[in-house]
């Protein structure tokens, strides 16, 4: 994990955006369109932190999820993915209350062999989505009369 921290460029000093011992995985936190609120996942939860400084908040979501992805337009909320089998749901979750819906079922026609969906990144106007998979597929061959030689 990382800890991420703000720089001033025009003074050349420092200060961290979380407190001390909080590390984030990179993919795990998104910045709000008006660069106001850092929403971060650490330890399974959500937590906004203020740009500003200041004391971050608990965001208690009703659907957990296990990564975040982008921050709506509108920067009400932020999306959230949760792996699901053979697959994956793209949820919101509304910062002023918690309330979180799942936006879309991501997985591709064909399961079969699926073992991940991952990468999946919503459009800025938030009307289309890409995503990436795996799929491990195998042959399996039944030989009969073999002998020893």
């Amino acid at each position: 994990g990382r800890v991420f921290g703000l720089l001033d460029l025009g003074t050349g000093k420092s200060r961290s955006l979380t407190p001390r011992g909080v590390k984030f995985d990179l993919g795990r936190h998104t910045v709000s369109p008006d660069g106001k609120i850092d929403a971060a996942m650490h330890d399974q939860e959500i937590w906004l932190y203020p740009i500003a400084g200041g004391e971050p908040l608990p965001l208690k979501s009703t659907l957990p999820v296990d990564r975040l992805m982008r921050s709506s337009a509108d920067g009400r909320f932020p999306y959230g993915r949760k792996w699901k089998s053979g697959g994956a749901e793209v949820v919101w979750i509304e910062i002023s209350t918690g309330r979180a819906e799942v936006w879309k079922t991501v997985r591709p026609s064909d399961r079969a062999g699926i073992t991940a969906v991952y990468c999946i990144q919503v459009s800025r106007d938030e009307k289309s989505y890409f995503y990436n998979y795996t799929r491990i597929r195998s042959d399996l061959f039944l030989v009969a009369g073999l002998r020893e030689a």
